[in-house]
This record gives C-alpha cells, sequence and structure tokens, in this order.
C-alpha cells in the first residue's frame, strides 16, 4: 500500500505579468504524486495562470491547464497518481496570467508505492 513520503516545495517569487516560473526535480527513487497544490504566496485566489508539467515524455496537462484546477487545498485537488521513477525528469512551469506580479507556491505531495 502506498504511503505518504515527502512533500517538494518550490517558492517562485515576483513573476511579472504574462511571465513564466519553471523548475524541475529529477527523482532519486521511485516515486508516486498523488497531489500538486498550486497557491499565490498572500493568499489570494488565482484566477486566470495556467500551469505545464511534464515527466521525462509524458506530458500531463495537454498543452497547459488552469492553475486553480490544482487547488491549495487538499479537499480541491484532485487525486493524480501519477509515478514518477528513479532518474526520471519532472519539469514544471508555471504562467502568471493574474493581471500584476505574483509570488506562488508549487507543492508536490510525494508517496512511496
Amino acid at each position: 500500500m502506498p504511503t505518504f513520503h515527502h512533500f517538494r516545495y518550490w517558492k517562485k517569487e515576483s513573476i511579472a505579468d504574462g511571465g513564466t516560473a519553471s523548475d524541475y526535480w529529477q527523482a532519486d527513487d521511485n516515486y508516486i504524486i498523488r497531489r500538486i497544490f498550486i497557491q499565490r504566496s498572500d493568499g489570494t485566489s488565482l484566477t486566470a495562470s495556467t500551469f505545464y508539467f511534464k515527466i521525462g515524455e509524458r506530458v500531463y496537462t495537454r498543452p497547459e491547464v488552469p492553475a486553480t484546477v490544482l487547488a491549495p487545498t487538499i479537499d480541491k485537488t484532485p487525486i493524480l497518481n501519477i509515478p514518477i521513477t528513479k532518474g526520471e525528469k519532472l519539469d514544471w512551469t508555471f504562467k502568471n496570467q493574474e493581471g500584476s506580479t505574483i509570488s506562488v507556491l508549487i507543492t508536490f505531495e510525494v508517496w512511496k508505492p
């Protein structure tokens, strides 16, 4: 049975309107990404920004999704259960379309198979 292992967290500050923030993570073991949480660091709701991510060549957003789909709370963000194997690279990009400069918190809930 899968068990919670850790949170993988990024804080991206001062993303200009229309600008993007990107990063990656290379898995050091076999994991399952159970949920992804996206929130503004000031607590204000996201309304128009988008999110893109892929693992290796497997794209999970076509071409991107509204960032609000990956909500900041456990009761609103979907359970994904996406496997990532040791050595695979996860790439993500957040595009700010909120009308002003913002900072965001991106958190992946990581489980062990």
